[in-house]
């Protein structure tokens, strides 16, 4: 996922939205996947996907309003209407994170795969060609 986000920042739109969409190909429910679609997606100016993809994000369990009132890459999401309405200021985002962190600590960390190694140095190869 986080190489369709450097292809953004390099300009390659085809590249960058080929990465997201196997992201979420392979994790489609997957609140971290959505959200960093949504960075990738605001990246390349396509804000109306930034803000569908970052609902997917809250709906998938992505809480963190204030991370996301915070982030660099929603900054020119951050004040529109939709934006407000989807992650509102205050406290929630706080508690939403604390809740998030302790059901991570319940569930325990998630074991690497031998085919997660492989496919993340697969992509490091694709980001340097």
């Amino acid at each position: 996922m986080l190489l369709a986000g450097r292809y953004a920042e390099m300009g390659r739109e085809e590249d960058s939205r080929r990465e997201a969409q196997f992201a979420l190909a392979l994790r489609p429910n997957d609140s971290s996947v959505l959200y960093n679609c949504a960075c990738a997606y605001r990246r390349l100016g396509a804000a109306r996907e930034a803000i569908e993809t970052l609902r997917k994000a809250w709906e998938a369990s992505f809480k963190d309003s204030e991370w996301a009132r915070r982030d660099p890459d929603l900054a020119l999401l951050q004040g529109t209407p939709e934006f407000e309405v989807l992650l509102p200021a205050g406290r929630q985002g706080l508690r939403a994170k604390r809740q998030h962190k302790a059901a991570v600590a319940r569930r325990g960390p998630r074991p690497a795969t031998r085919r997660s190694a492989s496919r993340s140095r697969a992509c490091a190869a694709r980001a340097r060609a």
